[in-house]
């Protein structure tokens, strides 16, 4: 059994705290987890990709293309900018508030619709599409966005990794502010 996810988004949204996250929850549920990113010149802005891959024996970190179970996207476009790893019967959860590329800003692209987005995807598979950075606000603070769209990832991978498994991998891997942590895992969970 090997179960790939792949986590998208733009720098500064905490696509690879996530992905450890998730990481750390499959290795208490006695699962190998494989854990990766893609470098490249993703800074605050730039997109960045993450894998997880669980698994009953070791493999690499990498998710090949055309393999994802799941594809998490922090940013609506980036859902679209890595759809090459989603496959047939691919799960989607994407965050649909925007962060618009400077060249959308000047005019010279044309950012699409969230609606059209979700179209392209649900040719692959469900897609579970809400506004984090709208629940995050009502939370206290933007930076929840990730615990949120982790707390959605998470009721989906149920079956495979516990609720409780990743909640304690929140708490050793996040030292601050661990309340509303918590409480943004639970209302992304709960969606």
């Amino acid at each position: 059994m090997v179960f790939n996810i792949v986590l998208s988004g733009v720098g500064g949204q905490g696509i690879l705290t996530a992905a450890k996250i998730i990481g750390r929850a499959a290795v208490h549920e006695g699962h190998y987890a494989a854990v990766g990113e893609i470098h490249g010149l993703a800074q605050r802005g730039g997109s960045v990709i993450g894998f997880v891959r669980i698994s009953d024996e070791e493999v690499s970190s990498t998710v090949p293309e055309a393999s994802a179970d799941l594809l998490v996207a922090f940013e609506p476009l980036e859902a679209i900018r890595y759809v090459n790893y989603a496959k047939k019967g691919t799960k989607f959860v994407i965050n649909t508030s925007p962060i618009v590329p400077v060249s959308a800003n000047l005019g010279n692209v044309v950012y699409p619709s969230v609606e059209g987005i979700r179209e392209q995807l649900q040719s692959f598979g469900p897609v579970s599409a809400f506004d984090a950075l709208e629940i995050a606000k009502e939370i206290g603070n933007p930076i929840y966005v990730n615990t949120i769209m982790l707390g959605k990832a998470s009721q989906l991978l149920s079956e495979l990794v516990s609720r409780d498994s990743v909640e304690r991998a929140i708490r050793e891997s996040i030292s601050r502010d661990l309340e509303n942590n918590m409480a943004a895992f639970d209302r992304g969970y709960s969606l």
